[in-house]
């Protein structure tokens, strides 16, 4: 297990992938900003409230998680996603 950074619990990959976040409210859109096994970074272009859940999918991959940070922009809106379970580094 590699030590604690900050807040992150897990090395980031930056990435631009196009995906879905869905929760039981809405299906978007959204941009996959960067990647770890713990968490994301999506850009939507309407700001999800914090404490709201859903999952990213991107291709056939849906990974369920928690939104635990938003921040909003003038065009779009940043939000971080904890994932329920990590994912594997694969």
């Amino acid at each position: 297990d590699a030590p604690l950074a900050g807040r992150r619990g897990a090395a980031r990959l930056r990435l631009a992938i196009p995906a879905q976040f869905v929760s039981i409210y809405s299906q978007q859109p959204c941009l996959v900003m960067d990647l770890s096994c713990t968490g994301a970074r999506i850009a939507l272009p309407a700001p999800l409230a914090q404490g709201q859940s859903g999952y990213i999918a991107i291709g056939r991959m849906e990974v369920f998680g928690l939104i635990v940070r938003a921040e909003r922009g003038v065009e779009i809106s940043v939000n971080a996603l904890a994932f329920d379970e990590p994912i594997s580094r694969d």
